[in-house]
């Protein structure tokens, strides 16, 4: 009986119903690494609220809108989002490529035959070379010099030239030879590195001329010299017509008048005058 009693329970257990969790996709290997590119303008918007809430925004980018605008010039010129963050640069409120951006450009588009930038000389004496030849066209080479630098008032500037001259001296003639062979790659935006030597003036107007207020130990003596005026009856009450007729309130008595009784009664009596039908 206890043996039949012990299979029983075997058998129930056996015969409940386990849940099992869910099965879980596999992890996949392989495939392309592409970027998520915003197909529509509310794509945008909502990838750029995204990127300023995590703080990944650069520091000229303080708004999604700020976001926005440089994620649509990058995609104009081809730079995927995140991309396109880290290469557009704002330089008084105009969008700009730095300078390893705009080459990124350019090899992209599959039309670079030949690139190569070189400097001769050492400290004062420096020249940077810049060659670029486009596919099935002539190359073009330019170069930029400290005596250039100099004439444009960026040798010994504060900021990049003077902690990194030879980098700043190597991007001017990058910078012309990139826009003048792809600028329909560029598609009109200019290198920051240039724009931030030439664009970065002070607009601000001068302060109008001010003109100079006298000393008050001046203006006291001024006001000691003046002989103080003495005001009679017949001044107060012509005094008290013309205020009627200049529309002031009889309440509205200079104080001058109203120190004296006999001058404070002939302006009242002048001002009442003026009163239509106070002559009647």
């Amino acid at each position: 009986m206890a043996n039949r009693i012990q299979n029983r329970k075997e058998i129930d257990y056996m015969n409940q119903v386990v849940e099992l969790p869910p099965k879980m996709g596999a992890i996949a290997s392989g495939g392309a690494v592409r970027a998520i590119v915003p197909q529509t303008l509310d794509d945008a918007y909502r990838l750029a609220n995204m990127i300023v809430k995590a703080g990944m925004a650069p520091g000229a980018f303080k708004t999604a809108e700020a976001v926005v605008v440089a994620l649509l010039h990058g995609l104009e010129v081809g730079l995927p989002p995140m991309m396109a963050l880290q290469s557009i640069a704002v330089i008084n409120n105009r969008p700009t490529l730095w300078g390893d951006g705009a080459m990124a450009l350019v090899r992209a588009t599959g039309q670079l035959e030949e690139f190569e930038e070189w400097i001769d000389g050492e400290g004062e004496n420096m020249i940077a070379y810049c060659k670029v030849k486009r596919r099935n066209e002539k190359p073009v080479t330019h170069s930029f010099s400290v005596a250039d630098a100099k004439k444009a008032g960026l040798w010994g500037k504060q900021g990049p030239w003077l902690t990194y001259p030879r980098r700043m001296i190597a991007m001017r003639p990058r910078s012309w030879c990139l826009r003048d062979v792809f600028a329909d790659a560029l598609k009109g935006l200019r290198i920051a590195e240039e724009v931030m030597d030439t664009d970065m003036k002070d607009v601000t107007p001068p302060p109008a001329p001010t003109v100079p207020s006298p000393p008050q130990a001046q203006i006291e003596q001024q006001q000691a010299d003046e002989p103080e005026k003495v005001y009679g009856v017949p001044d107060a009450y012509e005094a008290g017509e013309i205020d009627y007729e200049g529309g002031h309130l009889l309440s509205e008595m200079p104080i001058h008048f109203k120190q004296f009784p006999e001058l404070e009664e002939a302006y009242t009596a002048g001002w009442q005058s003026k009163v239509p039908g106070a002559g009647e």
